[in-house]
């Protein structure tokens, strides 16, 4: 027959001697300790998503994570930096030296963070003289990413953007609140607009 896991290990203590027992016991608190110190060294990188770190991440590291060949890391990645990491963005974003590339998308990924810092980043951002369309694109799209329906004031005017590619932006931004408000702003916009492929945006955001 089959022996039962506690009586194979009753045997195996029993086979041992009381010098044995206590040096088994040692080694064993020993792993025990080790496995202890190892996990506290990985909390970190498994914090959960609303997890505020006291200090933003190291800039290069933000900016290795903005450099990938066809786009940003992950969502997970980013939220596992925590908050903190809109600073960094901001900074990024601000410094004329960093490749067009990095300031946008340093916009974009500003979306994953959901609070008052990011919403006072992004307004900057909208509201900069002469700002770069694609920036502004990433921008208007960032606003609804991270608030939703309590970003549709900040993405109205973008409705009726001379640019008709913003105007495009804005209604994906909008339609991907998808609440009767944002449809409602949509609809106030096909009454106005004249730009046919606009029109056609539109009336895609409408009829899904």
């Amino acid at each position: 027959m089959f022996a039962d896991r506690e009586d194979v290990d009753a045997r195996g203590r029993r086979s041992c001697g009381d010098h044995r027992v206590s040096f088994c016991y040692r080694s064993s608190m020993r792993v025990a300790c080790f496995s202890l110190l190892c996990l506290a060294a990985l909390l970190p990188n498994l914090a959960s998503p609303g997890t505020t770190f006291a200090d933003p991440p190291d800039k290069d590291r933000v900016r290795q994570l903005l450099s990938g060949f066809e786009g940003v890391a992950p969502q997970t990645a980013w939220r596992a930096l925590g908050p903190s990491t809109v600073a960094v963005l901001a900074e990024l974003y601000d410094d004329p030296s960093e490749p067009p590339f990095i300031r946008m998308r340093a916009v974009q990924v500003s979306a994953y963070y959901p609070t008052e810092a990011t919403r006072t980043f992004l307004r900057r951002v909208v509201q900069a003289p002469d700002q770069n369309d694609l920036i502004l694109r990433r921008a208007v799209m960032a606003f609804t990413t991270a608030f939703g329906e309590g970003a549709l004031e900040d993405v109205r005017p973008f409705l009726s953007h001379r640019t008709g590619l913003i105007r495009e932006a804005a209604i994906r931004a909008v339609a991907q609140v998808g609440t009767p408000s944002a449809r409602a702003l949509l609809q106030a916009r096909l009454r106005l607009e004249r730009d046919p492929e606009v029109r056609v945006r539109l009336d895609q955001a409408l009829h899904p």
